[in-house]
């Protein structure tokens, strides 16, 4: 009887064991899904980013060209090398972008051929700028507070604010000024893109993160 009982007593524990690892074991799949679908959520976002603005840099170029080209064929010729610029950058960051859906291999990957560009944060705003001014959008840019560290996430997301900001201003409110404020603040950091009064999409872009 007391060998019964003990035998009855362990059959039950190891239910429970297995119960328990099942339900972890779920759980487990289930945080993975979600990560996975966070992650893709997040290179959705990325690559609209990327193709928006750049492709609509260089529509506005190729347009400048071809009203030029005849009159004014230096112009032009600046124009399509804007248009050959903002295509390498944005064949940059797809490549950037595109890399993080790579599917590992055991295969060694050639010295050489890791993409290692790191996320656009705030030290590219002015290449960022420069582009669109070659646009013929004007933009101001300023700065304020003392510079500092800020993490790369609060980066990135100040980086895609402007990029937004100024891609709708190129493809709304041509003949607008665009302005872009970046302050440090002692625990945050402030970026504001406002859209100009001609851009029939009038809410302002913005983004405050902590610092």
């Amino acid at each position: 009887m007391v060998a019964a009982n003990g035998l009855r007593t362990w059959r039950r524990r190891a239910d429970e064991d297995r119960r328990r690892l099942r339900d972890l074991e779920r759980d487990q799949e289930d945080a993975l899904h979600r990560a996975v679908e966070h992650e893709r959520a997040r290179i959705a976002r990325e690559l609209h980013d990327v193709v928006t603005h750049n492709v609509s840099v260089m529509v506005i170029q190729a347009g400048a060209a071809r009203t030029v080209m005849t009159g004014a064929p230096e112009q032009a010729r600046e124009a399509l090398l804007a248009v050959e610029a903002g295509g390498r950058a944005a064949l940059a960051e797809l490549r950037r972008v595109m890399g993080l859906l790579a599917v590992d291999t055991d295969a060694p990957e050639p010295a050489g051929t890791a993409d290692l560009t790191p996320q656009p944060g705030l030290d590219r705003l002015a290449a960022l700028i420069g582009r669109v001014r070659e646009t013929g959008l004007p933009v101001e840019l300023t700065v304020t507070g003392e510079r500092r560290a800020v993490p790369s996430g609060v980066e990135l997301a100040a980086y895609r604010v402007v990029q937004e900001a100024l891609t709708n201003t190129v493809k709304h409110a041509t003949g607008a000024t665009a302005t872009v404020l970046v302050e440090y603040g002692a625990e945050q950091l402030r970026v504001e893109a406002p859209t100009p009064a001609a851009n029939p999409v009038p809410a302002p872009m913005r983004a405050t993160g902590a610092a």
